[in-house]
């Protein structure tokens, strides 16, 4: 069972009719952070019908690589 680090947060882009986008992001413990993309589609009374979502992981930035690991990696390139 993944637990949640905090409560998600989310927010609804659009309504276009009987369709939402929907903006997210959860906090995991065992899996890291996600940005969630959903769009829901609902009937007349209001059952939702079409659920489609989108998870993408959000890494930390990398930290720039200095001068000599450039370096260093180009000379390996060059001697394969």
């Amino acid at each position: 069972m993944t637990s949640l680090i905090e409560p998600h947060r989310w927010s609804i882009l659009t309504v276009n009719g009987d369709t939402a986008a929907i903006e997210g992001t959860g906090r995991y413990k065992e899996l890291g952070t996600f940005a969630n993309h959903w769009t829901v589609t609902f009937d007349k009374s209001g059952k939702c019908t079409v659920f489609r979502m989108w998870n993408n992981e959000i890494r930390p930035a990398r930290a720039p690589a200095n001068s000599a690991q450039v370096t260093e990696q180009a000379d390996l390139c060059r001697d394969m």
